[in-house]
């Protein structure tokens, strides 16, 4: 469930236009991996204040791979651009967003590999 919005998410924020969408779309889609990671092991956030940035410490501490632990610790600074878009109106370049999607399309690789029958 998790993975199939991450993905939906993305695909989504290739599509679209204003940048400041696709930023928040992409985070979107590296948040819902994690979550489908945390699911995989039993753990499901709940919705309260600091659990993005909880999201994200897990996701740096538990992926394996070099470049998804990489990714892990730039979906926390995706999370305060995001914060930053929604609070403050924070403006969003193209070059930004594009790297949000790339964020989030290497945590939902990673994670697909590490949630693939017969990895631990």
């Amino acid at each position: 469930m998790h993975l199939a919005a991450a993905r939906s998410n993305l695909a989504a924020a290739r599509q679209l236009h204003d940048p400041a969408i696709r930023y928040k779309l992409a985070y979107d889609a590296g948040f819902e991996a994690v979550l489908a990671h945390l699911a995989a092991r039993g753990v499901r956030l709940r919705a309260k204040p600091g659990h993005h940035e909880a999201a994200a410490l897990y996701a740096a501490l538990a992926l394996t791979a070099a470049a998804a632990v990489a990714a892990a610790d730039d979906l926390d600074t995706l999370r305060r651009g995001r914060n930053a878009i929604f609070y403050q109106a924070a403006d969003v370049g193209d070059d930004t967003a594009a790297w949000a999607a790339d964020t989030a399309n290497t945590l939902i690789d990673h994670i697909t590999i590490e949630l693939a029958p017969g990895n631990p």
